[in-house]
């Protein structure tokens, strides 16, 4: 397959992947959905005593400041030792899981919405595994391109992320889920550029935020390219350091 990264292409992404894809048609998903009763249960044990969110950090996804905020497990093989022993029975789980590269949970608070945006690279499929939905369609859902989907408790949304798509919550209740990251078969053989990638981009992101870069906007990105390239043996080093010393 032909990767593609959203930091090199200020253009909507024009696959022609289709929006959403049983989850049934992957061994990875029956593995999370056969262990869903042990995820929701931890996840509601731990979520009641500890306070573990934060605020996503690239705040212009999101229509109401604070509104989306996350837990982080994994972010693209850094696996974060810190989070993760609040969730011993979830990261087992996934660390059994070897096409995943990120595992996070998503709260996105009453009246909140993420706007429409592409993902980071079609090289992935992002999935959603629903913990407590407040409502349905249309007052809670999420949208792939034209089509639309409410979240289940217990059920797995699996799709390309590099689709524009967007979520929203307009019930009175907050609504969670987990979010993974897998690696897809066409692309397991690139999976250390698509992670070093990635991880370059989001460093770029963060300083495009405080440097008011417009990457969100009509940023050339196309002129960031060498930059990336140049970052991604670094990216791959960190992710061997912190992993190797657990110092995340």
């Amino acid at each position: 397959m032909k990767l593609w990264f959203s930091i090199f292409d200020e253009n909507r992404y024009k696959g022609d992947e289709q929006s959403f894809y049983d989850p049934l048609d992957f061994e990875w998903a029956k593995i999370v959905l056969n262990n869903k009763k042990v995820i929701i249960d931890e996840f509601n044990t731990t979520i009641n005593s500890e306070k573990l969110f934060d605020p996503y950090f690239n705040y212009l996804f999101s229509s109401t400041e604070g509104g989306w905020k996350t837990i982080g497990l994994k972010f693209w093989s850094i696996n974060n030792y810190k989070n993760q022993k609040y969730f011993p029975k979830i990261t087992e789980i996934f660390n059994n899981i070897p096409e995943v590269l990120s595992v996070s949970f998503s709260k996105l608070e009453p009246n909140s919405e993420i706007i429409p945006h592409c993902g980071d690279t079609n090289g992935i499929f992002r999935c959603h595994f629903g913990i407590n939905i407040p409502g349905e369609l249309p007052h809670c859902g999420f949208q792939v391109e034209d089509e639309q989907k409410s979240w289940e408790n217990g059920g797995i949304l699996v799709f390309c992320d590099a689709l524009y798509h967007k979520a929203w919550n307009r019930t009175t209740g907050d609504r969670y889920i987990m979010i993974f990251d897998v690696i897809r078969k066409e692309a397991n053989n690139k999976r250390k550029k698509v992670v070093s990638t990635v991880l370059a981009s989001m460093l770029l992101q963060k300083i495009g935020l405080k440097l008011n870069w417009g990457l969100n906007e009509n940023f050339k990105r196309k002129k960031l390219k060498p930059i990336v390239v140049l970052l991604r043996p670094f990216a791959r080093i960190a992710v061997w350091f912190t992993n190797y010393f657990k110092v995340y």
